[in-house]
């Protein structure tokens, strides 16, 4: 359940996706209307495999996975302290597991992704927003009250704008691709010449990262600067995690860095190697994700598969 979209996987027990579907999940309409939109998803799924043990749901907002709330969502309002697995477990009577986006996402990464057999490292990924996730001896860290990874909210700007979480100057104000995007928009409304002003000045909400993408492949100045200080201001703050964890590998994921490449890598990597100490990054391998977008997806069919086997080992007397 992200911001943008709503995709759904049917996997067997090997992980394997028998169907996926994806639309957009119009968040802005509303709670209640995201939750129509789940419910007929999960009554097509049933209809079509008899035999699902359980549901999984990868969410874009902050959760409290020990008891299935969202907590709250940036830059959605109405989740806050919703039950989320109260209520599809009451309507459908199967064991649910509500997890974090980016969790279920290096979740997918870890078992067919580049973090396979790696005992360590971090995962992020920077979409609408921005999150992280952080792998110990082959185990996620959830932190002490399971809010570990709010990466988007780093402060990287102290006296920046207002971000919807309440702090200023968060990470996700400067790099993910609500703010690549908004930021184009902001800059032609005020005049600026770009390629892009005479297609979408008058239809900016048409503008999406990768048509961002393609006019700096073709050198329009406007979208090459706002895509390098982007991955400029992530670099920086990625020299933060690199320089507390000294991890050996940082996989990328999301929308921004798989659509533009080097020409959001490039700046990332330049102020990374440069504000993160010379030791800690020497032997540092940052990839970029090479699964599809339905890696949030899969990662909670991984995870609920987990804890579905789990309960069916102890009840065989197996545990």
């Amino acid at each position: 359940m992200g911001t943008a979209n709503l995709r759904l996987v049917v996997a067997d027990f090997a992980g394997k996706a028998l169907t996926h579907r994806c639309l957009p999940s119009e968040a802005s309409k509303g709670k209640d209307h995201l939750l129509r939109l789940v419910h007929v998803e999960l009554k097509r799924a049933l209809s079509q495999y008899s035999e699902i043990a359980a549901i999984g749901v990868s969410h874009s907002g902050v959760i409290d996975q020990q008891v299935g709330k969202v907590l709250f969502w940036p830059k959605v309002s109405g989740w806050n302290d919703v039950p989320l697995k109260g209520i599809l477990e009451e309507a459908y009577g199967l064991p649910t597991l509500i997890e974090d986006s980016v969790r279920s996402m290096a979740k997918a990464e870890q078992i067919f992704g580049l973090g396979k057999h790696l005992p360590q490292f971090v995962f992020v990924t920077i979409g609408m927003g921005i999150g992280c996730a952080i792998f110990f001896d082959g185990h996620l860290y959830e932190g002490a009250d399971g809010l570990a990874g709010e990466f988007g909210h780093m402060t990287v700007e102290e006296n920046g704008n207002l971000c919807t979480c309440g702090n200023r100057g968060c990470l996700e104000l400067y790099s993910s691709a609500s703010a690549i995007v908004g930021r184009v928009r902001a800059e032609l409304g005020h005049g600026v010449g770009s390629s892009l002003g005479s297609e979408f000045r008058d239809h900016l909400d048409e503008l999406t990262v990768e048509k961002i993408v393609a006019a700096a492949q073709a050198h329009d100045r406007l979208a090459e600067r706002v895509i390098t200080e982007a991955g400029m201001h992530l670099g920086t703050a990625l020299a933060g995690i690199v320089n507390l964890l000294n991890p050996r590998k940082i996989i990328l994921g999301g929308r921004v860095p798989q659509a533009a490449s080097e020409l959001f890598l490039s700046p990332l990597l330049y102020n990374l190697r440069h504000r993160a100490l010379p030791q800690a990054v020497e032997k540092l391998e940052v990839s970029v994700s090479q699964l599809g977008e339905e890696s949030a997806a899969l990662g909670a069919v991984l995870m609920t598969r987990e804890i579905v086997l789990a309960a069916r080992c102890r009840g065989a007397g197996w545990l």
